[in-house]
């Protein structure tokens, strides 16, 4: 008895909750999602800042180009002299150079081998806020999914809410058709007695008998549903099937004294649906803002420091070269690029404003539903309970009544039904009104 009471897991709401949170994979999806978001933000911002890269390269060529021309061709001799008018040497020159000819001259237009080691660095000066624009709608991305993980987080903790009342509920519906179930075996023994004094005839034995009969399949019932209960609470808190649990709790009335005005001023101003669509439109007014400046000019520096052999082409040794660059790029005709794309990001923020006007009423909707169904339940609360105990001071003096004879049998069992009818009636307002209640401070964004 003992080994399966340590194997039942017994869960208090925040437990349930708390489970669900660590196990539902669509919230764990959600979470990553906020991660992507956030990195996405760290890159959008990366684009601010001077951008650095480091080269290095070797190649070596299968053939180095050539360059053929023809050169002419000196020779140094001396030359003589002669008179003129007897054809004699009467001296010689030193030797000086003298064309004698043109020859094939050959020249390497680099080296085989070729290496560079280098560094460049580019800085956007000026985009028209482009880039700046760009950081801002990755910021608000990142706390748009926050306020999505929030919209799923409140949902799920409203279906475990809805779930474990329902487990509650059931639960004590099983307590009630238990003890009804002892009182048609205790109700049943007086018959007995009475039978087999003579008291009463056989039909009301039989009667006995069929009532216990009734209530065990009741009894049945209400242990399978709580099954089922217990099943689909797993399910959502992301336990396996095969583990036994135990809802720990009560169904609780706790009421608040909210007005309808101040539930919706609350839902205004808490619920992330309402935050998602409100930034969406900063984002669409930032995305307006650079289709606006896509034609604009922009002001980019650039500069690279250069190691390399060989060095301006034939100097086969390691030589330095630097450059500096200031560029400016301004897009005079794109076909209507930029027109399309300025329509495109005012037709997204009109949507965006539409969206968040139809999104505020189905809130207002939606509090106002909820507000109404928990007011609605706490009246039917205040007299399941009167009911309920009216039912059993009947029920007392019923079971005295019955015993001395005062009252008929189909008298007592028509005050016994009514009892549990009052029962059952009182726990199912009371989990009504607490469904109710989680409900309300869903569509809220707080507890209440």
């Amino acid at each position: 008895m003992w080994l399966i009471f340590l194997l039942i897991r017994v869960l208090t709401l925040d437990d349930a909750i708390e489970l669900a949170l660590q196990n539902n994979k669509e919230l764990l999806a959600e979470r990553e999602k906020i991660y992507e978001r956030r990195y996405e933000a760290i890159e959008a911002r990366g684009n601010l800042f001077p951008q650095i890269k480091f080269d290095a390269g070797y190649v070596r060529l299968s053939a180095v180009p050539e360059m053929h021309f023809m050169v002419p061709i000196y020779t140094k001799m001396p030359i003589a002299i002669r008179d003129p008018i007897t054809g004699q040497i009467i001296a010689v020159t030193d030797s000086i150079p003298i064309f004698t000819g043109m020859k094939e001259q050959v020249v390497s237009m680099g080296k085989r081998d070729n290496y560079s080691i280098g560094v460049s660095i580019s800085q956007p000066i000026f985009t028209w806020g482009k880039l700046y624009r760009g950081c801002e709608i990755a910021k608000i991305g990142l706390e748009i999914e926050k306020q999505l993980y929030a919209q799923k987080e409140a949902t799920l903790k409203l279906q475990v809410k809805q779930t474990f009342f329902q487990a509650l509920l059931t639960k004590e519906m099983v307590m009630v058709a238990q003890k009804a179930y002892e009182e048609r075996e205790d109700y049943l023994r007086v018959v007995e007695c009475q039978y087999a004094n003579g008291e009463i005839p056989e039909i009301n034995l039989l009667q006995a008998k069929c009532e216990l009969l009734e209530a065990r399949q009741q009894l049945i019932a209400a242990q399978n549903n709580y099954e089922l209960i217990l099943n689909a609470l797993k399910n959502i808190i992301g336990v396996p099937i095969t583990e036994e649990i135990e809802p720990k709790g009560e169904l609780r009335y706790d009421t608040t004294a909210i007005t309808l005005d101040e539930a919706l001023q609350l839902a205004l101003k808490n619920r992330a649906e309402v935050k998602v669509l409100e930034l969406s439109k900063q984002a669409s007014t930032k995305a307006l803002e650079i289709a606006r400046a896509s034609n604009k000019p922009n002001l980019i520096l650039m500069g690279s420091y250069e190691y390399q052999r060989p060095y301006h082409y034939f100097e086969d040794k390691w030589g330095k070269t630097w450059n500096i660059t200031v560029a400016l790029s301004w897009p005079i005709f794109d076909g209507l690029k930029t027109y399309a794309q300025i329509r495109k990001a005012e037709h997204a923020l009109k949507a965006t404003e539409l969206s968040l006007k139809q999104v505020v009423d189905a809130i207002k909707l939606e509090v106002q539903q909820y507000y109404l169904k928990m007011r609605e339940t706490e009246k039917q609360l205040t007299v399941a309970r009167e009911n309920l105990k009216l039912a059993e001071q009947t029920y007392e003096m019923a079971q005295t009544q019955y015993k001395e004879g005062i009252i008929s049998d189909t008298k007592y069992r028509e005050i016994r039904l009514m009892v549990d009818k009052a029962r059952l009636h009182y726990l199912q307002a009371l989990a009504e009104f607490n469904i109710a209640k989680a409900g309300l401070e869903k569509a809220v964004g707080e507890a209440l």
